[in-house]
């Protein structure tokens, strides 16, 4: 009934440590951890005029199936789209769906 509701497709990335054949660090790169169906609803838009721009913060909240393998920091895309999502801390209101805030900027 619940995975009805998920009505998007989202990819989830995480930054992780780049190794060499030798196991040293060679840097930090976003890698895809998984695909999960989701749902978004719109919590908050915030513009603010900086020289000569206007910037825009989005925040929404972000609804996934209690399986999903979310972190705070990952980048979410939806449905393909250009532009990637930060999440916050996956809260779990129950044992049936995780919601996470997620924001972007932007400029008008």
């Amino acid at each position: 009934m619940l995975r009805s509701l998920f009505d998007r497709n989202c990819t989830i990335k995480r930054l992780v440590q780049i190794e060499d054949e030798y196991k040293t660090p060679k840097g930090e790169d976003w890698k895809t951890i998984g695909t999960s169906r989701c749902r978004l609803s719109r919590k908050n838009l915030r513009a603010t005029q900086e020289a000569p721009d206007l910037k825009t913060n989005e925040s929404y909240m972000l609804y996934m199936p209690i399986g999903a393998d979310i972190k705070a920091g990952d980048r979410v895309t939806l449905n393909g789209d250009t532009k990637d999502f930060t999440a916050g801390p996956p809260y779990k209101p129950g044992n049936h769906h995780i919601e996470v805030e997620v924001w972007r900027e932007g400029s008008a």
